[in-house]
């Protein structure tokens, strides 16, 4: 595990990422009932939020989820994303149950958290990046050629970066 300096790109990540477990949190028990929230489980879910947000927040942490930058989000960082919020479900479960408290969360509950925290936190991150792509790459879409460079030296390299970055002269 890395240690995670907090910035203030990290610091606004982890909130978006507390918004989201306090999201599906909620999503999961509105959907449980339907929308129709009885009372005793909505103060069920007050009490459980108390544990389920720190608990959650601590293992985006430690399992060093803001290491990247939004704008460069991909596959590897939703792989991320996935076994992070599994292995914090499973710790999560085995928390809740272990406390032998009066908490009863509805086992429908437990598997729609997840479900939910995986789309919000993915989604948002790559709503993130296909809105920075359009403003930098939008108006510029329609004004080139698509080009195959073959071969993979260091010219072919140059090539792809000057052409990426629209400084080639067409000569």
């Amino acid at each position: 595990m890395k240690k995670v300096l907090l910035n203030s790109r990290n610091a606004i990540a982890l909130t978006h990422d507390i918004a989201a477990a306090f999201l599906a949190w909620f999503g999961a028990f509105l959907l449980r009932f339907n929308f129709e929230f009885p009372p005793e489980h909505f103060a069920l879910m007050k009490e459980t939020l108390i544990i389920v947000i720190p608990f959650q927040t601590i293992s985006f942490l430690t399992f060093g989820l803001y290491r990247g930058a939004w704008r460069f989000v991909s596959m590897p960082d939703l792989k991320r994303i996935l076994l992070i919020v599994a292995a914090s479900n499973i710790a999560l479960v085995a928390l809740l149950f272990m406390l032998n408290t009066s908490i009863r969360v509805p086992r429908s509950v437990l598997i729609i958290n997840p479900i939910l925290l995986i789309l919000i936190m993915g989604g948002g991150r790559f709503l993130y990046r296909s809105i920075k792509e359009y403003q930098l790459y939008g108006p510029y879409l329609k004004k080139g050629e698509p080009v195959i460079i073959f071969g993979a030296n260091a010219t072919a390299i140059s090539l792809v970066k000057d052409l990426s970055q629209g400084d080639v002269n067409a000569q």
